[in-house]
């Protein structure tokens, strides 16, 4: 094993990865970003609305369907430059 880390939920099964980052999020709408060589929590965001779905990636945007709020919306997030 590399790694193991708690996280503050049970994931839906998805984590994406982008560049130095694990991302996964919760049905109570937490998501958060682990470092990919370490495990450590890098950071943690609160969509307002409960994630029902897999997250997405492209370049340095990570999509999110927050499909408990009130309409449903696709969440966009801007990522972290790749550390070098």
């Amino acid at each position: 094993m590399v790694w193991d880390t708690k996280v503050p939920g049970d994931p839906l099964g998805g984590a994406t990865v982008v560049n130095d980052l694990v991302v996964t999020a919760f049905l109570d709408g937490t998501v958060v970003a682990l470092d990919r060589r370490t495990g450590a929590m890098v950071w943690k965001y609160r969509a307002r609305g409960t994630i029902n779905g897999w997250l997405a990636a492209v370049g340095d945007t990570l999509y999110i369907p927050v499909g408990g709020a009130k309409p449903p919306q696709l969440l966009a997030l801007r990522l972290p430059p790749t550390s070098p």
